[in-house]
């Protein structure tokens, strides 16, 4: 650990190689898939380098390192999710494998009706 403020890019380099096996199982872990995982690495190394100066030494370099790789696992699976959701299907499954339509809004008349036809009492014999 260094006591001076900053990192230097050969220290970046290092924890890098030393811990780029660790750091992709995490952020694939995290962004979902394994290229995701392997481009989250590689843009928290990049903002490492770019941020460096930043680095206050008060604890371990890779542990400051290790924030970035989860942060940017966290944003590609955010860009991920969202991506997906605007390309499923409306159809869903119910619990039997079928696909079901999701369930519509019903408009005031509609609920009116459907109120005015259910009873109003339950049989005495029940």
């Amino acid at each position: 650990m260094r006591l001076s403020r900053g990192a230097s890019v050969a220290e970046l380099e290092r924890v890098y190689r030393a811990g780029f096996p660790r750091f992709a199982r995490v952020a694939t872990a995290v962004a979902g898939d394994e290229q995701s995982g392997a481009d989250a690495v590689h843009d928290a190394f990049v903002q490492a380098v770019r941020t460096r100066r930043s680095f206050r030494g008060e604890g371990p370099l890779e542990a400051w390192v290790w924030r970035m790789v989860v942060n940017a696992a966290k944003k590609r699976a955010g860009r991920r999710t969202a991506s997906e959701a605007a390309e499923t299907p409306v159809e869903h499954e119910n619990g039997f494998g079928d696909p079901v339509s999701p369930p519509r809004s019903v408009s005031p008349r509609a609920r009116s009706a459907r109120r005015s036809t259910l009873p109003t009492r339950r049989c005495a014999d029940h």
